[in-house]
């Protein structure tokens, strides 16, 4: 059985969950983990699931000839330069989403992989949520007859502290980007057009950073049909993800909210408190984070295109240029003027 042999950068909240799920592969092997950070407590974690190497020094993960893919997993802001770093090494990659903050940086970094050779996926893993690709299977195959319209809700459910605020890159690449990108998965059309709305509704320093936590972006598609994502930063009642496509012959829905035992009014009114079972989007998508960095092993064993491309990495991000630049002028933004 042919071992793939990797090294994660990045321990911490994203990083651990990726260095669990590989750990549960008979064909994967953790070489190190890199972190500038590391303390007594990522040590004792990461031992406790069979690393034994965790390091500080990420150069060493680029120059460590064992190791044929990194996973990426460290702030957004350093990801091009280590997708430069590791295509340059000849190593394959799963970066985390965003690609980067700056299309330029994002661009070079994509092509980089392209010049060597290298394969780059990127982890927009809601894609692998078996309901999304349930919803995308049904437009597929036909199901819904002409798609009309998507609506897709994302509400977060734990407040982001400051500091994390101000390095996010904004509410568009740092959450909606990953709307942004089932959209276009769902439907397997284009964004041709995006008008933001926001407003700053839950945290007051949020106007600092030129930014807003709860927003609505309407959505125009290639094909014709129309989109709506509304999201918020913080929901008291749970992780709230759902996405609705409507189509002329039939309607597909997949709900996070829970309506047993959550009834607001009476039956006969059909009023309900929204209620979900999920504290955090990692609890939301445990699935989905499987079962797509699986199939990036799987790719690599197989000699396969990757699942998500880094060029659906950079529509994603040209997506989320236009909702900033849309909200910023308070007018639609054509998606091929960025």
């Amino acid at each position: 059985m042919r071992i793939v042999t990797v090294g994660i950068m990045g321990a911490g909240r994203i990083g651990k969950m990726h260095a669990e799920n590989l750990a549960k592969m008979e064909n994967v092997r953790i070489k190190a983990i890199a972190d500038p950070y590391v303390d007594v407590d990522v040590e004792n974690w990461a031992k406790s699931i069979g690393i034994q190497n965790i390091i500080r020094n990420v150069e060493d993960l680029f120059e460590d000839n064992d190791i044929e893919a990194l996973i990426i997993c460290s702030p957004t802001n350093t990801h091009p330069q280590m997708i430069l770093r590791a295509a340059e090494n000849g190593k394959h990659v799963f970066c985390e989403k965003p690609i980067a903050y700056d299309l330029d940086a994002a661009k070079k970094a994509v092509q980089a992989t392209e010049k060597h050779k290298v394969k780059l996926e990127i982890g927009f893993n809601r894609r692998f949520d078996p309901r999304f690709a349930l919803l995308h299977k049904k437009v597929l195959d036909g199901q819904t007859g002409q798609l009309n319209y998507i609506k897709i809700t994302t509400r977060d459910s734990v407040w982001p502290n400051v500091d994390y605020l101000k390095i996010s890159g904004g509410v568009y690449f740092d959450m909606m980007i990953h709307d942004f990108d089932i959209a276009r998965y769902v439907t397997n059309s284009e964004i041709t057009e995006v008008y933001a709305r926001g407003a700053v509704r839950i945290e007051p320093k949020i106007n600092e950073f030129n930014d807003v936590d709860t927003s609505i972006v309407s959505l125009e598609f290639a094909d014709g049909s129309l989109g709506l994502i509304d999201l918020c930063r913080y929901s008291g009642y749970g992780f709230d993800s759902r996405v609705e496509v409507y189509g002329r012959d039939n309607t597909f829905y997949s709900n996070d909210c829970a309506d047993k035992n959550t009834l607001y009014a009476n039956d006969m009114l059909g009023l309900y408190k929204l209620k979900t079972e999920f504290a955090s989007f990692i609890e939301r998508f445990k699935e989905s984070y499987f079962i797509q960095v699986k199939g990036f092993i799987d790719t690599l064993l197989k000699d396969r295109d990757v699942a998500v491309s880094g060029k659906d990495g950079l529509q994603a991000m040209i997506i989320a240029k236009a909702a900033q630049e849309s909200l910023k002028q308070n007018k639609p933004v054509k998606i091929n003027s960025i």
